[in-house]
């Protein structure tokens, strides 16, 4: 999923796809659904939340994901005030979010249900 959200009067790009915790895990030495679960359903930690915009705006870019730096991260935090992000958190974890919900429709029936 892709969702440009505007922050600080800018607007950013973020990208979630199948490979955001395999990146997230490479670059954090973290678990990102571990981060994300916590209680009745799907919360974020505070700490987790720019760990993961990060990865997600350098997943929009097209950075070379392999390749990035803490330094990188750094840069990138710089270009925000303090409460930019927190502020955003519900859209950007939605664009997580929205990535890993299912649409698709279930394939088999309940038990003993046949077409008429």
């Amino acid at each position: 999923m892709r969702k440009e959200i505007e922050i600080g009067g800018n607007n950013y790009s973020f990208v979630a796809n199948a490979a955001t915790p395999i990146y997230y895990k490479q670059f954090f030495n973290k678990d990102l659904l571990a981060s994300l679960t916590s209680g009745e359903g799907l919360q974020i930690a505070s700490d987790a939340l720019p760990e993961l915009a990060f990865i997600m705006a350098k997943q929009a870019d097209k950075a070379d994901m392999m390749n990035l730096k803490y330094k990188h991260y750094i840069e990138w935090l710089e270009m925000f005030d303090a409460l930019d992000i927190p502020l955003h958190a519900e859209e950007i974890i939605s664009v997580y979010y929205n990535n890993v919900e299912t649409s698709a429709e279930p394939k088999k029936k309940g038990k003993g249900a046949r077409n008429a």
